[in-house]
């Protein structure tokens, strides 16, 4: 039989945890109203919403460039540890999902004309 140790954590506190990712030492939490960082396994937290204007964050996915955060108004990007997001793509469109295949390359829009 198999059990696990669940410890609570220091927050963070003030609304509902949608989804969770680690890039490197910084833990990163994504709730409707915020981005919550982590430097020292979830005993402090500071928000970090810097570069978005709509935190209702759905999911995250992290490569080697930084840690991608879809929201209910696109996808941002963080290269700096989570300090400063921009928007990098699907503007408008509610993301709730996101996957590192391991490998990603733009190509260009199918020509429908």
């Amino acid at each position: 039989m198999v059990s696990a140790q669940w410890q609570q954590t220091h927050g963070p506190y003030g609304g509902i945890i949608n989804c969770f990712a680690r890039n490197g030492n910084t833990l990163f939490a994504g709730s409707n109203y915020a981005i919550y960082l982590s430097g020292d396994n979830g005993i402090t937290w500071v928000q970090s919403n810097a570069g978005i204007n709509y935190p209702d964050v759905r999911s995250f996915v992290t490569d080697e460039t930084g840690v991608f955060a879809g929201t209910y108004n696109g996808v941002f990007m963080s290269a700096d540890g989570g300090q400063y997001w921009t928007l990098s793509g699907l503007q408008y469109l509610s993301v709730n999902a996101m996957v590192n295949t391991g490998s990603c390359s733009l190509l260009p829009a199918p020509d429908v004309g």
